[in-house]
């Protein structure tokens, strides 16, 4: 399990104190599960808890009492008056916007579908959701900080330009300056990132991947793309296009990709490539990622989903063997995998991994599931409130 690490540093203060919080906020703990977690003493956790007490963001609350002689231990928790954070992802297809608070729970919701957009309809349908979830905060939540505003967003962008560059397939939309126009809008922090990075944030922070110091997130969805991390902290997250495991090649004399290589990943296995052979297969022409535990039963999609696994096995394992990763984290549409397949792929890496001998590579299902990039979105907030830096 990963562990974060204090520092007993007065200049550090600030610091120690988002780690608490980020502590406290992926369950409740009481003040012993923090220090032994953190490294730090117990009297320097009384201390920081108690400043979090007087700041209005922790409330105590008692242990469901057990047969276990002693005292019930009080546990912390987060208080409904901590700060918020809004989430904003954007997807080739839609928009969605939600707000959080600081235990990843969602308070408001909303999304709008996309259609061939420009620039400014692009930004007028962020600007509309944003604009109902300030209106959510001035009418329920008044008296709650906000942090900020994070998007996810599909890539390549440049986080620290704060600018989606030019995605395929996206209506021809490039160089869009989402960060400035959104900062200016509000006037709160903004911060951007590829879906990817952000959905491995959100599950490193509140998901499955606690439990791990080094993951891989594999999002499946229109396209296939990765977000890793590595040692408890994402990797490269600056970077333009750091994870785009979808444009590794898998046949050198495959089909031609957008991206001008041959055989990627994402020609053979992205979901809606799957779904397509899946409808031609059943004859039915609205199957959605839902249908997939169902539709796994008939023979001829047994076949479709094995290929895919097979596909994927490729990649990943390249992957494993170049990070030295835990486990594999699968998401966005591809969280709904039936577990067979999961379980496939996850026996595939093992037996092709250079580790073999060594380590088991887990596959696991996002916590999630296809939510993990709105809040993922939320996450760039918060993980930079948790970190000292908002």
């Amino acid at each position: 399990m990963a562990k974060l690490k204090g520092l007993n540093n007065n200049h550090l203060k600030t610091n120690n104190r988002g780690m608490v919080l980020r502590t406290i906020a992926g369950g409740r703990h009481s003040r012993t599960d923090i220090a032994q977690n953190m490294g730090l003493t117990k009297m320097a956790i009384s201390k920081i808890v108690g400043e979090l007490f007087d700041d209005g963001y922790l409330v105590e609350k008692e242990a469901d009492p057990t047969a276990a002689v002693g005292r019930t231990p009080v546990l912390l928790g987060i208080s409904d008056s901590a700060p918020l954070a809004i989430g904003v992802y954007v997807a080739r297809s839609e928009i969605r916007a939600l707000i959080c608070d600081l235990r990843l729970r969602t308070l408001f919701e909303e999304k709008t579908e996309l259609r061939g957009e420009t620039k400014d309809t692009l930004m007028q349908k962020i600007f509309a959701l944003t604009d109902a979830a300030f209106a959510y905060l001035q009418k329920n939540r008044p008296e709650n900080r906000l942090l900020g505003v994070g998007v996810s967003s599909i890539s390549p962008l440049d986080p620290l330009k704060g600018r989606i560059l030019a995605p395929t397939n996206f209506y021809g939309i490039s160089d869009l300056d989402v960060v400035k126009e959104i900062g200016d809008r509000y006037g709160c922090p903004v911060y951007l990132d590829n879906d990817m990075n952000a959905s491995a944030l959100a599950e490193s922070i509140y998901g499955i991947g606690k439990k791990y110091d080094s993951f891989l997130y594999l999002g499946i969805t229109n396209g296939i793309g990765s977000g890793a991390i590595l040692d408890g902290r994402p990797f490269s997250d600056h970077s333009i296009t750091v994870g785009e495991i979808g444009h590794m090649c898998i046949n050198f004399d495959g089909p031609l990709c957008f991206c001008g290589n041959r055989g990627c990943l994402e020609l053979y296995s992205d979901i809606n490539v799957i779904l397509d052979r899946l409808r031609r297969e059943t004859g039915e022409s609205t199957l959605t990622p839902h249908d997939l535990e169902r539709v796994s039963k008939k023979p001829g999609c047994a076949l479709i989903l094995r290929d895919m696994i097979d596909k994927l096995s490729v990649a990943l394992i390249n992957a494993v063997n170049l990070l030295d990763t835990q486990c594999v984290v699968v998401g966005h549409e591809g969280a709904f995998l039936p577990d067979e397949y999961l379980k496939m792929l996850e026996n595939k890496i093992n037996r092709g991994i250079l580790a073999a001998q060594y380590k088991t590579v887990e596959v696991v299902r996002s916590t999630f599931l296809d939510a993990a990039p709105q809040l993922g979105g939320a996450c760039l907030v918060l993980d930079r409130f948790f970190s000292g830096a908002n």
